[in-house]
């Protein structure tokens, strides 16, 4: 990749992160030196194994449960599809709640659910993008069997009242005797939202290394004690049974060591990149006309704008800028390359030409003002081109 101007300005976090150099000096020994396998029984299988253990109890201080309380998967897809369809299927109930604007991993469990026929109440959202906690309580049948709710929407930042939820789930147990499994997935959250797990009242919690700062090809699953899972991949006995194969050590370790790094930095960060949301929002407001913003404007996470721009294409803006050394999305990653508009933005009640005119600016930690300022200049003189020369009917 070159471009023609300068150093490029990457603003796409909620894709993916860059490695920090942290965590490639702790996954190095183990791609090199000790490259065991994790179930030999010679020197080099104990120091492996030993290596995940440490890095299980690290992710598991982060989550704030023991250490038998985390299963690595080889990213949040995975650990998403362990959760969902593992816990119904371990269970003799076939109904599951969830709500429009969930990650295309939960969506796609909740299909292959429907199929091996489960019923299922996807629930509308507000405006901003978030689940009312009320809406949740009165969809629960008994046969209810699992609960999955997104904690910070990649698209459009919006964070959701996990905690609220919980709670309001463990007055209906102590009120019915039982409740359904809570799962949520959090791949969104560890850098800017809390992760203790006893303070938001969940049963499943999945994250990815992928985005903080870690390697990608990995992920962690919490699993609260008593909840029963069945295997998603079969084979051998790692990770307590529940996901077959050998350990990539190295990234488990990149994992912990990425986790740990982030959940340190998470105030600072948190209040730095929100002044930098403020300053870039403003600015947009004030130099582009006929803009809007998606998601909650406070209960969002601090790294995320997401804008919509009437009147012009964000995939032929998104080009220009890429032209210029700025990198951002028009979407989530798992669907920016589908025709069709983000499902997210639809169902906060944009039209479709309008969420195919939204782009989705993600910051992290290396992003200052200085290069937001550029940004803005460009955008500037982009939609500004692109309107005049290529219009783009927004309804």
């Amino acid at each position: 990749m070159f471009w023609k101007t300068q150093k490029p300005i990457y603003l796409d976090h909620a894709a993916a992160t860059p490695v920090a150099s942290e965590v490639v000096d702790a996954m190095r020994p183990f791609l090199q030196e000790s490259f065991g396998n994790p179930g030999a029984l010679h020197s080099f299988g104990r120091v492996a194994m030993d290596a995940i253990s440490a890095a299980r109890k690290d992710v598991a201080a982060v989550f704030g449960t023991q250490p038998e309380r985390i299963i690595f998967t080889n990213g949040g897809t995975e650990s998403i599809n362990l959760a969902m369809l593992g816990a119904v299927r371990a269970g003799d109930k076939n109904h599951v709640i969830t709500t429009a604007v969930e990650h295309k991993a939960v969506l796609s469990c909740v299909k292959r659910l429907r199929s091996e026929g489960c019923t299922v109440d996807v629930l509308d959202v507000n405006e901003y993008g978030q689940v009312d906690v009320q809406a949740i309580m009165a969809a629960i049948t008994k046969d209810t069997a699992l609960i999955s709710v997104m904690y910070a929407n990649n698209e459009i930042g919006s964070v959701n009242q996990i905690a609220k939820i919980g709670k309001a789930l463990l007055a209906f147990e102590k009120e019915h005797g039982h409740k359904p499994l809570f799962h949520v997935d959090a791949c969104q959250a560890p850098a800017f939202l809390p992760l203790k797990v006893e303070a938001l009242h969940v049963d499943l919690m999945s994250i990815n290394g992928g985005k903080v700062y870690g390697p990608k090809g990995i992920g962690a699953l919490f699993v609260r004690k008593g909840v029963k899972l069945e295997a998603v991949i079969v084979g051998g006995d790692q990770e307590f049974g529940f996901r077959a194969g050998t350990e990539n050590v190295a990234a488990i370790v990149g994992l912990a060591t990425a986790l740990t790094r982030v959940d340190k930095r998470r105030e600072t960060e948190s209040v730095r990149q929100q002044e930098l949301n403020d300053w870039l929002t403003q600015e947009l407001a004030k130099e582009i006309p006929n803009i809007a913003f998606n998601g909650d404007p406070e209960y969002r996470l601090p790294n995320n704008v997401s804008v919509t721009v009437r009147g012009v294409s964000a995939e032929a803006l998104l080009y220009h800028l890429d032209e210029k050394g700025i990198v951002m999305a028009s979407g989530s990653a798992c669907t920016s390359s589908s025709i069709g508009a983000s499902h997210v933005l639809t169902a906060i009640g944009l039209s479709n030409e309008q969420a195919k005119s939204t782009l989705r600016i993600t910051f992290g930690e290396s992003t200052t003002q200085k290069d937001l300022q550029f940004v803005v200049r460009q955008m500037k003189d982009r939609v500004e081109f692109l309107r005049e020369h290529q219009p783009y009917v927004v309804t």
